[in-house]
């Protein structure tokens, strides 16, 4: 025999309660035995014994027995007594009787009287206690249990909100519910029960209809049908019910179902299909764009106009997804409000652009949010309006703007608008630049007031506040408005009201800046001055060319003539030195006038070697004179200086014009220094560039006011000056310049405020040494001629002698003539055979360049010599030079005019 071993797994059955047991006998040997016998069957059984009346009404009267075992025959009672007694106050309580003395006739009594099991007191049937106990105990059990099922049952029946029926195959009720009486108005649920389902309906086709697809087992079992309550209402009924078909046969045998009053459902639902059909209308009739989006971007609906304006189909939105349609310049951000929406964030305000089918770009503004299901987002809904012609309307009307803005901004003067109260509202960027602002918006909310000069805030002089005021337009040519910094602008100006309604609302003010028309008018009176100074120096140079030509004439006469009269008296006869005199006063009365004449720009430069320190030796007198008592003059020489190549006069007049300048620079007097040196030049200054080489620097310096950076940036303009009117030309150092630049050389100029003034003059030093000043000579042998024969041709009579005399008196065959026409005759008559033509520029009936070519032409191999004592147009310069013709200037000296023919014949003068 195999042991069973008890699963370790295996759950253990729930205890069974002990049962509470009364047991009824009055025989302490037999109630022994039998609760020894049930202790067996029932661990833990409670045995309550009752041997006597008292004791059995506590037992009975306790009311928490399981189960009653009498005996029949009690020494008080009897055991059907015992039975009664219980039944009567314990209906649900088993009982046994367990008895020796009974018999057939007290079994059947007992049983009929509701005894459960019966049990004779013998050997042969004790063993069936504990079993007929058992048996007992679960009937009794599973008799609750189903009297609280029913309980229960009808608990949840009569309870519950929905009626329910049970009804005959005929459709009487047979059972009903409190639900079911209440919805259909009776009274009591007796005065439903018989009454026919079918009467009620309001439509009695209906029933049969139902019934039958009831029958036939369609699945749709639901009906809902218009009724009529008891109590005349009409209302609307849910009706579900199974049918329950007879034993034998399909026949229904009864129906049982539900009844439900959706009457308030029902009007409900027709009030939210009304307004569904509202909000459907209200939606497809929307002219805003309304639309319902997936997380993934795939359209769940839109609405008409949706479709309308983008020009999709509900085809199209079957395969396309937001980002499609989104305007790629803004998708990034479209697609993150979305995002944001979706992690809950509320999107108010939202601007987009979508894309439509033909590929319009439409402009959206509205607004986005997200639908929530159990806490997950399912959707995004969007609402737009098409903003396209406004964001358009807007653009052109930003350009128009825009325009307007540029177009004020772009005007050169200054616009600025107030209100009525005078604060300004705008302002262009003319009028903030004009007003020393850095931006116009510096200048809005200031008061107008604060721009106009101290004096005339508020007042009269303040064209807004007059025109405030007046309501009529003001201006004025010349004004004064404050810059922000407190500097005054003087401007032209114009102030006009803005009206409406025929009120001065505020006014618009527009200036100008005048204060170069200021300069200009201050500029257009000192060129008028200084176009009537140059008109007088322009008259004095006419002049000076008239009277130079004359005058060289006449000191050509006094300088030949003495030159001749020296070669005839000896030195040691006082005459000779009287004469002597006589010449030196005549070269430097041609000096004066060179110098008067490059004054007036009418002299051409001749270039010579020339020795600084020489010059201003011969100078020191004349500046001593010149600049005054009070001032000293100091000289501080090169030792060996290297000569330069210059024009002599214009030299002079650089030295004068600088010891001039600097005499005015120190009105109180000081010291004048002239200063030359030898200068090599390798890294040539900016002022020169590319000047290398050797070079004699002449300075002259002065201890005197000095000049500021401003002053020296003008000090070589023309007509420039520091002093005041009537007390100088500017002239003077622009002279020095332009003869400085002519001589190929530059000028430094230092100098600061209570320092003095240097001015440092580069000449470029000259290949040949300079030559002794110019005298008469004693010997003039080797100017002599050979018996060359000369047509000289002059119509001043002085100048013509003294040209024959020294001529014929030094080796050569002169012919003098008076003018071109006796000039051509002498040459007929000659036949030509001239050696060299020595004519004056300017004759009374031809030019002297006509005359050479008219001779040169007809004979070849003669000789030119021009002179001349005009030196502007009438000396023809520029053609003399291009005919690269020999020329002598008027005043010359014997030996000049000597060495002139003697290098126009060819010889070595």
């Amino acid at each position: 025999m195999t042991k069973k071993t008890k699963d370790p797994t295996a759950r253990a059955a729930p205890a069974e309660p002990a049962p509470r047991i009364l047991l009824v006998d009055d025989d302490p040997d037999d109630r022994e035995l039998v609760t020894r016998e049930l202790r067996k069957e029932f661990p833990g059984v409670e045995v309550r014994q009752a041997s006597d009346p008292g004791a059995l009404d506590a037992g009975i009267a306790a009311g928490d027995l399981d189960l009653v075992i009498t005996d029949y025959q009690l020494h008080w009672t009897t055991g059907l007594d015992v039975l009664r007694s219980v039944r009567r106050r314990l209906p649900d309580v088993p009982v046994l009787m367990f008895t020796g003395t009974g018999n057939e006739e007290v079994a059947v009594a007992a049983m009929k009287a509701g005894l459960d099991d019966y049990i004779l007191k013998s050997p042969k049937h004790f063993v069936r206690l504990a079993a007929a106990a058992r048996s007992a105990l679960d009937k009794a059990a599973a008799k609750q249990a189903r009297r609280r099922a029913e309980r229960r049952y009808q608990a949840l029946f009569q309870n519950l909100p929905v009626g329910l029926f049970r009804c005959d195959a005929d459709g009487r009720f047979t059972d009903v519910n409190r639900a079911l009486v209440r919805i259909l108005g009776a009274p009591a649920p007796g005065t439903l029960v018989g009454r026919r389902l079918p009467d009620l309906f309001l439509d009695p086709e209906v029933y049969p209809l139902w019934i039958k697809a009831l029958l036939d087992g369609e699945a749709e079992t639901a009906l809902e049908t218009r009724l009529r309550a008891l109590d005349g209402r009409i209302l609307w009924a849910e009706l579900h019910a199974a049918p329950v078909r007879a034993e034998e046969g399909d026949a229904l045998d009864h129906l049982e179902g539900t009844l439900e009053d959706v009457t308030e459902r029902r009007e409900t639902a027709e009030a939210l299909k009304e307004r569904e059909e509202l909000f459907r209308d209200l939606f497809e009739n929307a002219s805003d764009l309304i639309q319902s989006v997936a997380p993934d971007g795939t359209f769940l609906f839109v609405n008409r106009s949706w479709k309308e304006v983008l020009g999709y189909t509900d085809e199209d939105l079957e395969t396309l997804k937001l980002q499609d349609i989104i305007d790629p310049a803004c998708r990034e951000a479209c697609l993150r409000h979305i995002q944001e929406a979706l992690e809950g964030k509320a999107m108010p305000h939202v601007e987009t652009i979508f894309r439509a089918k033909d590929g319009r770009a439409v402009h959206l503004e509205g607004s986005c949010n997200s639908k929530y299901v159990e806490g997950r987002p399912v959707s995004t809904r969007g609402i737009f309006r098409d903003v396209t012609h406004r964001k358009a309307a807007e653009a052109a009307l930003a350009r128009l703007l825009r325009r307007h803005e540029l177009i004020l901004n772009s005007a050169g003067e200054g616009i600025i608008g107030v209100d009525a109260g005078g604060s300004v509202t705008f302002a262009n960027t003319a009028a903030a630049a004009l007003l020393g602002a850095g931006d116009p918006a510096a200048l809005t909310g200031r008061d107008v007031d604060e721009f106009w000069l101290a004096g005339e805030a508020g007042g009269p002089g303040n064209p807004v506040r007059v025109t405030l005021a007046q309501g009529r337009p003001h201006r004025a040519e010349d004004a004064g408005l404050r810059r922000l910094d407190g500097s005054p602008l003087p401007v032209e100006y114009r102030a006009t009201p803005i009206l409406e309604d025929g009120e001065v609302t505020g006014a618009v003010l527009t200036f100008s800046d005048i204060s170069e028309r200021k300069r200009a008018w201050q500029e257009r009176e000192r060129m008028q001055a200084q176009l009537l100074h140059a008109q007088k120096m322009e008259a004095i140079g006419t002049l000076a060319g008239g009277v130079a030509h004359d005058f060289n004439n006449l000191l050509t006469a006094i300088q030949g003539y003495t030159d001749l009269a020296l070669l005839k008296i000896p030195e040691e006869d006082p005459v000779h030195a009287d004469l002597r005199y006589i010449h030196r006063a005549a070269v430097r009365a041609g000096n004066l006038v060179r110098q008067l004449l490059l004054f007036s720009r009418r002299q051409p430069m001749e270039f010579t070697s020339i020795d600084l320190n020489a010059t201003i030796r011969d100078l020191l007198k004349m500046l001593t004179r010149l600049i005054g008592e009070d001032i000293t003059v100091e000289t501080d020489l090169e030792p060996a200086p290297w000569p330069v190549r210059g024009d002599a006069a214009n030299v002079d007049q650089v030295i004068m014009n600088l010891a001039v300048n600097a005499r005015d620079a120190m009105p109180e007097g000081g010291v004048l220094t002239l200063r030359t040196r030898n200068v090599r030049v390798e890294d040539p200054p900016e002022a020169a560039p590319g000047r290398r080489g050797r070079f004699v620097a002449l300075t002259v310096a002065d201890t005197g006011l000095g000049m500021d950076a401003e002053t020296l940036s003008h000090v070589f303009e023309p007509f420039f000056t520091t002093k005041e009117a009537g007390r100088g030309t500017g002239l003077g150092l622009s002279v020095v310049y332009g003869i400085v630049q002519e001589h190929g050389g530059w000028i430094d100029v230092r100098s600061e405020p209570g320092r003095g003034t240097a001015f440092t003059v580069y000449f470029p030093a000259a290949a040949t040494a300079a030559g002794p000043e110019d005298r008469p000579r004693a010997d003039l042998g080797g100017l002599r001629g050979r018996g060359e024969r000369i047509l000289l041709v002059e119509d001043e009579a002085s100048v013509r002698d003294f040209a024959a005399m020294a001529l014929a008196g030094n080796g050569y065959e002169v012919t003098a003539a008076a003018s071109g026409a006796e000039a051509r005759e002498c040459f007929e008559s000659a036949g030509g055979g001239f050696d060299l033509l020595l004519s004056d520029v300017v004759l009374p009936d031809a030019t002297g360049l006509d005359l050479v070519r008219d001779l040169a032409a007809r004979a070849p191999g003669m000789k030119v010599l021009l002179t001349s004592g005009y030196t502007d147009q009438k000396a023809q310069w520029r053609h003399i030079r291009e005919a690269a013709v020999p020329f002598l200037q008027k005043p010359f000296t014997l030996e000049a005019l000597l060495a002139a023919v003697k290098n126009a014949l060819g010889g070595t003068p």
